[in-house]
């Protein structure tokens, strides 16, 4: 039986990138023998579930802030442990981390995980020194939207043999059959940090919620910069419409009170929101940001894709929809249209392939 290593920085967080991770690892557990191994031990257990099978090896080093100032104290203790370390395929999840793990046994097949985007990459970054290693000494390059493909070869001149689009899958079945066209609300999920863009959404709530008065937007997550948007929305006016929720454990149940998913992030890797909201049957509307929600929505099918970052247009989009509720029926009624790709029998198809 194979052996199968996912490489991660922390296991334990509730991301999206830890959720996919074990998705993957859980069903290739089914079929190989998996481990992963965890440079941070962040709690005591993951927020997800673990098939039993899979054996976490903790590393239980300490972060430090930059992750560039963590670099060489990482580097020494992991090129040991590595060094020493036998397994059939290496996949290192995160291209941020190919720089202290791409010196793992030269007998495994090495797998570098996008988990964000090559649009993104900021020269001399940790991130844009690990696509450039992995594009010459990776085995494969697994990244998430084929417009990041195309970008990689096209920025890293990267062998178009060696890097594959495999999207994230959907472990969402149908949460109703009913989409409720009553609804009065709007919802967005999200760490609370710059990168999901909620800056814009209150300028998008401020021009919309003014209008429709009897309409509120909750916005679910955490993070850094919350309290300066909380503000944000008192200088708006906006406390009686605009809801920040925190971070809940229940969000699948949540999707269905609402009447569209709203995303304004400045960049994704391939967001799995979207995928969560259209299971809902949600219609979306999102920012044409880099990359992954052109690859999920079907623009006026069954969700609205605008230009980055046309506050204006937004507005208008969400205007139109809440006031015009049998567009958002038949949006709703569109929201499993072209899912197929998303079914984890087949991303895990596409896994296997690579693997053997």
């Amino acid at each position: 039986m194979k052996k199968i290593t996912f490489f991660t920085y922390d296991v334990y967080p509730g991301g999206g990138t830890e959720r996919v991770m074990i998705m993957i690892a859980n069903e290739l557990a089914k079929k190989y023998s998996v481990e992963i191994i965890s440079v941070l031990k962040s709690s005591d257990r993951p927020s997800y579930q673990i098939n039993p099978n899979i054996k976490i090896i903790d590393l239980n080093l300490k972060k430090t802030e930059p992750l560039i100032l963590h670099y060489p104290f990482l580097s020494m203790k992991i090129k040991k442990l590595l060094e020493q370390y036998t397994t059939d395929v290496f996949i290192c999840v995160g291209m941020r981390y190919v720089p202290i793990s791409i010196f793992m046994n030269k007998s495994a097949k090495y797998i570098a995980w996008e988990h964000y985007n090559s649009f993104v990459n900021k020269r001399f970054s940790v991130g844009d020194i690990g696509r450039r290693i992995a594009s010459k000494k990776a085995d494969r390059i697994v990244v998430l939207s084929d417009k990041d493909r195309l970008n990689n070869i096209n920025l890293f001149k990267t062998k178009e043999d060696k890097i594959v689009r495999i999207y994230n899958p959907s472990d969402y079945k149908e949460l109703s059959d009913k989409y409720d066209i009553n609804s009065k609300r709007i919802v967005s999920v999200g760490r609370v940090v710059n990168q999901k863009g909620f800056d814009y959404l209150l300028e998008v709530a401020r021009n919309v919620l003014n209008k429709h008065q009897d309409w509120q937007w909750d916005i679910f997550g955490d993070g850094k910069d919350k309290e300066e948007l909380i503000n944000k929305v008192k200088e708006y006016s906006l406390e009686n419409s605009v809801f920040f929720k925190g971070k809940v454990s229940n969000m699948k149940e949540r999707y269905k009170e609402y009447a569209m998913y709203v995303m304004t992030s400045r960049y994704e890797g391939f967001p799995m929101v979207n995928i969560e909201a259209h299971s809902a049957r949600l219609p979306i509307v999102s920012f044409d940001c880099p990359c992954g929600p052109s690859e999920m929505i079907l623009d006026g099918e069954n969700g609205y894709l605008v230009d980055c970052f046309n506050i204006e247009k937004m507005s208008e989009m969400i205007n139109y929809l809440i006031e015009n509720p049998e567009i958002r029926q038949e949006f709703s009624d569109n929201t499993t249209k072209d899912k197929e790709k998303l079914k984890m029998s087949n991303i895990i198809k596409e896994w296997e392939k690579i693997i053997e």
